[in-house]
């Protein structure tokens, strides 16, 4: 049961719980504001992983409340009870960034790089006064109503001058540790969070974390050992010059990447005005040396690329590294074990060595003691020289021999563990020769059961590239897909869907350029589009233009649709979403009466603007290229605000979007979307 009263103020309600305690939406009476109290219950006399929990719980007042930044999450008050700990800071209204990124997926860049300067801000500010977050991630980062990020959670925080930096321990977040973190090294600085940082804006960007697996050691090999694939390389709405910043803050090694927060909001300034992306404190990608290896942030090939007197060499030599690896992967694997434990046993005690036991990974920060003395990589010994014979040359094979060979003693040959036995010569010495034996058949195939229906969908899942709302009926007799991909990633998709055992097969995927403006709407309406085994819905399709009798429409072509309704009766709304970051709303329309709402029985089939004369209610027209219309059946009119039925920008209609849906999902309302790709070209030449 919540407490009423802690200390001074009164507890409202329950904001969050979590492992170590609980969250709650408190009121101060003395200065009439709205407060968040995080509590942690008080150790036993005996609970030693409660009493460091403690230790950490008044590190982040200690720390917090050194802090008065517009991107920091203030503290206001500290206090213990008999049974817990408290401590009293600012209510933040917004969730966290978490909560964002796991509605949207991605952010889109320009809201990712609002919220990384303001994140950095902070940053610089705490760096300034010696206090390195060291556990940087979407859950500490708090997002106000009026969208600013602030910074939480010092929980783990390093305080110079404290004592509070536990040698050879390895704090933070598996997928957010920086290398020098996973080694467990004693001087862990404010590069760490400048690492972290640059791990949030690679998730944020493509929607996935760069380093991802089920276990810890999965984690760790990833981190020390694997090349970072640009961002750009894995969401296409990823501006690829942001490309080398990303890298260079996450550059292996603390000395190659940004040496401040600031020289990294920098960086992004610079990336996005034209420049370089990177200053002149720390080198992103140094410069090869002789009988060295390659440089941090560039990949084998690419070095030797740059030395092609050496390529054959180096090509050995990462043939060799590469078997090491694999043989030292698999007795990593039989040394840590299955990964399936819940913390992190520490690695050595003293002189006695205990196993590491990887456990399973989420956001959680995870705190386990780490061999002060002993690295993660290590230089294997010399291993002793192989001496190699040279196998012969094997045997063409024989054909079978239909008499003996003229003048020439017969030859018996025994087929592996068949046993020979011996015969009796007679004179004349003959020798009986069995009829020819065929060269053995291979075995037929055995047949393979398709796979099912859900693991076909599976497959399909992580074949889909962000920002790609394609659905379909997914059984193992019948394969249907419709809806849109990216222009680059149609030809993958369709490699999966070709290879489907299933007999029936239709696909209705057009491709479009995922540009980031419709990536961002897309981003908006994923909640409530359909997925793969979900046909139901509204459903509509592009008529032919009358000049080409293609899809393809020229200049005064009429824009229409042929709808079929979803299985419930609906409203109809279509918006249609310009190349050029503009909105038309062609239904309702405020200036046009005639293109009110419409309304569909349950599974009717109509055209979208058979009121309209025959030229059209809407004409194709400049720009030329790929636009985007979204169609919407809801059960009831979704309250979607605008300022003017033409030229609304991208970005107010998919706020103004996100807010219309959200409401209609509280209400319980039925919402299906289509949307249909209309491509406008240049007027063909007449032969």
């Amino acid at each position: 049961m919540a407490p009423t009263i802690l200390g001074k103020y009164e507890v409202r309600g329950v904001l969050g719980r979590g492992a170590a305690g609980i969250v709650y939406d408190a009121w101060d009476p003395v200065i009439s504001r709205r407060v968040a109290i995080k509590t942690v219950k008080l150790p036993g006399a005996d609970d030693i992983e409660s009493e460091e929990e403690l230790g950490r719980f008044r590190r982040e007042a200690q720390a917090a409340g050194r802090l008065s930044h517009p991107n920091i999450v203030p503290v206001y008050d500290y206090g213990e009870t008999d049974e817990i700990a408290y401590i009293v800071m600012e209510h933040i209204d917004g969730g966290s960034l978490k909560g964002v990124m796991d509605k949207a997926g991605q952010v889109p860049p320009a809201d990712a790089l609002r919220i990384m300067q303001q994140l950095l801000a902070g940053l610089q500010f705490s760096h300034d006064r010696g206090i390195v977050h060291r556990d940087i991630k979407p859950a500490n980062v708090m997002m106000t109503a009026e969208h600013i990020a602030k910074i939480t959670d010092f929980g783990i925080a390093r305080i110079e001058g404290s004592g509070a930096t536990m040698v050879g321990t390895m704090l933070g977040t598996p997928t957010y540790m920086s290398p020098e973190q996973w080694r467990g090294d004693a001087e862990i600085d404010a590069r760490s969070d400048i690492y972290a940082a640059g791990v949030l804006l690679y998730h944020m960007l493509t929607g996935r974390r760069p380093f991802d697996g089920g276990n810890q050691s999965a984690i760790m090999h990833q981190v020390l050992t694997a090349d970072l694939e640009p961002p750009s390389h894995i969401s296409v709405s990823a501006p690829p010059e942001l490309d080398a910043v990303v890298i260079k803050a996450m550059a292996r090694k603390a000395e190659d990447r940004y040496q401040s927060a600031a020289s990294f909001a920098d960086g992004l300034a610079r990336a996005m005005s034209g420049g370089a992306g990177h200053d002149g404190d720390a080198t992103l990608i140094a410069t090869p040396r002789p009988k060295r290896a390659a440089p941090s942030g560039i990949s084998a090939p690419a070095a030797m690329a740059q030395n092609p007197s050496r390529r054959k060499t180096g090509v050995m030599i990462a043939a060799v590294v590469g078997a090491l690896v694999v043989i030292g992967g698999g007795m990593s694997w039989l040394m840590l074990g299955d990964g399936k434990s819940n913390k992190i046993v520490a690695v050595t005690d003293g002189a006695m060595t205990k196993p590491l036991v990887p456990a399973q990974v989420n956001d959680q920060a995870v705190i386990a003691p780490m061999a002060p003395a002993v690295a993660v990589a290590q230089v294997a010994p010399p291993a002793p020289t192989l001496a190699v014979t040279p196998l012969a040359p094997a045997a063409p094979p024989v054909a079978p021999v239909a008499q003996p060979a003229p003048e020439k003693p017969p030859v018996q040959i025994a087929a592996p563990s068949v046993p020979v036995l011996p015969t009796t010569p007679s004179p004349p010495p003959t020798v009986t020769i069995p009829a020819p034996i065929a060269p053995p058949t291979p075995p037929l195939p055995l047949p393979v059961a398709p796979p099912s229906a859900a693991t076909f969908r599976q497959t399909m899942a992580e074949t889909m590239p962000p920002c790609t709302p394609v659905y379909g009926d997914v059984t193992v007799e019948r394969l249907a897909l419709r809806g849109i991909a990216p222009s680059e990633h149609l030809a993958a998709l369709r490699s999966v869907y070709d290879r489907s055992t299933a007999q029936a097969k239709t696909w209705e995927v057009l491709p479009f350029p995922a540009l980031p403006i419709y990536c961002r709407v897309i981003d908006v309406m994923r909640p409530s589009l359909r997925g793969l085994g979900d046909m139901a819905g509204v459903k509509a399709r592009l008529l032919p233009s009358p000049t080409t009798r293609s899809l393809e429409l020229v200049e005064n072509d009429p824009i229409d649709f042929e709808v079929t309704g979803p299985n419930f009766p609906s409203v109809l709304q279509v918006d249609y979403i310009e190349n050029d970051d503009k909105v038309s709303h062609y239904m309702p329309r405020k200036t046009a009466p005639a293109f009110a709402a419409r309304r569909l029985r349950a599974g009717e089939r109509v055209r979208l603007f058979d009121t309209a004369p025959s030229s059209g209610a809407f004409q194709a027209g400049p720009p030329i290229g790929t636009d985007l219309v979204v169609i919407i059946a809801s059960s009831e009119p979704i309250d979607i605000a605008r300022v003017t039925d033409d030229e609304e920008t991208v970005a107010y209609y998919a706020e103004a979007l996100r807010t219309g849906l959200d409401a209609a999902r509280r209400r319980g309302v039925r919402v299906s979307i289509e949307i249909v790709p209309v491509v406008s070209i240049n007027t063909p030449v007449k032969r």
